[in-house]
């Protein structure tokens, strides 16, 4: 049985963050809490500058750094044109 799609976006989204490390720890599963919540932005339809204030504010009050010091709008910006490339699978269930 092939996998639901959720469950691959969810690997390709903690990727990403892994990837951005804005915690700068290298850590597989420090931003796992982001995950889900991300996804379920992006699903509601918010925009890069939606995203990029979601993320500004996780990563001052639960990170407790300065999001002025990581490339938040340029993380935001690539979640978004991500997704939309997802978003389609939606609609037909694939």
């Amino acid at each position: 049985m092939p996998r639901h799609p959720v469950a691959s976006w969810m690997t390709d989204l903690r990727r990403m963050l892994n990837e951005w490390d804005f915690a700068g720890t290298g850590a597989d599963d420090e931003y796992d809490c982001l995950v889900g919540p991300l996804l379920a932005e992006l699903a509601d339809g918010a925009d890069a500058d939606d995203i990029a204030d979601f993320l500004a504010d996780e990563i001052e009050d639960h990170y407790g750094l300065d999001p002025d010091h990581v490339d938040v709008p340029a993380f935001a910006a690539r979640a978004v044109g991500w997704w939309a490339d997802r978003a389609p699978a939606l609609d037909t269930g694939s």
